[in-house]
Formats: structure tokens, C-alpha cells, sequence
């Protein structure tokens, strides 16, 4: 499994845990997380319910009750097989539960944003987008679709009709097979435009198409951003598309990254960021819900320690 992609995410209110019901306000105030992307990678590919049962306890723990699959799939195919379910393992669990919401992403683009399919992968698969459809249907706790290509200020603000008909092709398909379903897309930005004309960009992209949540990517973690420049763009961002109904989430990386794009050409390799760093990352003055990159993965067991006993009923 593919760490990064490009320099995004790849290489999740007042605070807003435990907003998808079921849990209780309590809980929403003391929380700094409301949720956590997920990679599906190694043995967590053949997770079943039991798997997902003890990561729900620990991520209940500590108050976060979104979760967002970064990938279902990847150019080999779904995670899904005839003898491997992790994606219905997760949503029968979280249905069993209740108060979790999950976002299924779509597959694993290696050449994206170099190489640009005529579909979002795995959309022109009739059979992947019947899949997509019925694990998200039939499952309560499917809140609808991660769009995982990521957006970036400086490949995009050229081709905007063409990455808008792109992202149009995607929700369009999948709203036909599951028309409740919400979309969320998470852009990062790299300074190359300023705050206002970087949400004017985000804006023009999405506009019209029905994109429900924009998670922008603080990139704290990977060294290209401070908190300040994240605050700085999440704030007109935000306000801008409060106008069309589109909620901004924040993404906030929990790692420090050690090497691959952008610090050099190598393999991603990170490890988890200095809690303090993590502190600052979280803005927690803002009203905004945060999602982390990724408590799994990266979140420091100091920090880990200090919220379960601050998210505690």
C-alpha cells in the first residue's frame, strides 16, 4: 500500500467528536478529534468483525466516531474478495454499534495527478461500481463517498472544466446507484495561490456538483505548512463555501514525515509528530471538525493516553 500521493495526504467546534449520534455532548466537548482516515494495508485487509470490534473500542475511546477509507481498492482490484471482507466487516460492525460514520474512497490512483484516467478509479467498472453501490446501500453507518484523488493548487488551477467534469463523472454515477449518499474530497494546498484565491479555486471546482464536506489537508506533518498558513486558508475557505451548503473539515496530519515528496524522491517514511506539534496543528480555538491522519497509524501514545482519560464518560 501506497503511503503518498503527490504531497497530500497519501504519504480523519469548538469541537465536533462524536457528532454521528449516539454519542452523547459530553463527550463532543472534551474531544480533540471527531474522526480518522484509515488505511487498509496488510493484515488489516482480512480484518472481520471481531478486528474492527477492538478499533472501534479504541477509537470510541478517545471520542472519535468518523471514519473515513482512504482507499476500497487499488489497480489489482477491490479489498473485497471471495475470502476477505474487510469494508462489510467494518460497516456491519459500525452498524451493529450505531453512532459511527464511515466514508468508503474509491480505489488507489499510482499515476495521479501525472496521469489522469477518463474515470475515477474504479468508476468504469460496472461490476466495482455495483459493489461500491451495495456496501454503501445496505449499511446504515455508510455515510456515502471519500472521492480520494486529491486536488492540489498548482496541477489544477489551468484545467479547472477538466477536473470539474472529472469529479461531476464520479458523483454522478454514484449518486444514480446510491442516491443518498454525501461526498466529501480532501485538496491540500501549497502556498501557490493566495487564501482567497485558493477558495475561489476550490469553489469553482466543486461548483454545482453537490460536494458535501471539503476536508482540506493541513499538511502540517509533511513540513510544507505551519498552523498559522493552515489557518490562514482554512478560514476564507471555509466561509466561502458555507455560501453553497459545503461544510470544511479539517485534516490534521498526526505524523512527522521523515523522507518522500515533498522533503525528497524517496520512500514515504514518517513517524508519530511531537505531541505538542499535534496540539498546535488542531487549531483548537476554530469551529471546525478535525479529522486525523491517522490515529491507527501515527497517533502518539502519550497523547493517545492523555484523551482516553479526557474523553471518558
Amino acid at each position: 500500500m501506497v503511503l503518498t500521493i503527490g504531497f497530500g495526504l497519501s504519504g480523519v467546534l469548538a469541537l465536533a467528536c462524536g457528532s454521528a449520534g449516539g454519542q452523547s455532548s459530553t463527550i463532543t466537548a472534551r474531544c480533540p478529534l471527531d474522526g480518522t482516515f484509515v488505511q487498509l494495508r496488510g493484515d488489516q485487509i482480512a480484518w472481520g468483525r471481531a478486528d474492527w470490534s477492538r478499533a472501534l473500542d479504541e477509537l470510541h475511546a478517545i471520542g472519535l466516531s468518523t471514519i473515513v477509507l482512504q482507499h476500497t481498492g487499488d489497480p489489482y482490484g477491490s479489498y473485497e474478495s471471495y475470502d476477505r471482507h474487510p469494508i462489510t466487516s467494518l460497516l456491519e460492525e459500525a452498524d451493529a454499534r450505531g453512532g459511527f460514520s464511515i466514508w468508503l474512497g474509491l480505489a488507489h490512483a499510482p499515476g495521479w495527478p501525472q496521469t489522469v484516467p477518463d474515470r475515477m478509479p474504479p468508476l468504469a467498472d460496472p461490476r466495482a461500481v455495483e459493489q461500491l453501490g451495495r456496501l454503501c446501500e445496505t449499511h446504515a453507518s455508510c455515510a456515502g463517498f471519500y472521492l480520494s484523488p486529491e486536488i492540489d493548487d498548482v496541477t489544477w488551477p489551468s484545467r479547472v472544466p477538466q477536473l470539474h467534469a472529472f469529479l461531476a463523472d464520479a458523483v454522478s454515477i454514484l449518486r444514480a446507484r446510491v442516491p443518498r449518499a454525501r461526498f466529501a474530497i480532501a485538496p491540500y494546498f501549497t502556498r501557490a495561490l493566495t487564501p482567497d484565491a485558493h477558495a475561489a479555486f476550490i469553489a469553482e471546482v466543486i461548483e454545482g456538483l453537490g460536494i458535501d464536506v471539503v476536508m482540506l489537508q493541513g499538511g502540517t506533518g509533511t513540513g510544507r505548512t505551519s498552523p498559522d498558513d493552515v489557518r490562514r486558508y482554512l478560514v476564507p475557505l471555509a466561509e466561502r463555501l458555507r455560501r453553497s451548503g459545503t461544510e470544511t473539515w479539517l485534516v490534521v496530519e498526526l505524523f512527522a514525515q521523515r523522507s518522500g515528496p515533498p522533503i525528497d524522491d524517496g520512500a514515504f517514511s514518517a513517524q508519530p509528530a511531537d505531541p505538542d506539534a499535534v496540539r498546535a496543528a488542531l487549531l483548537s480555538d476554530l469551529d471546525v471538525r478535525r479529522i486525523g491522519y491517522t490515529v491507527p497509524d501515527y497517533l502518539d501514545p502519550g497523547l493517545r493516553a492523555a484523551w482516553r482519560s479526557s474523553c471518558a464518560p
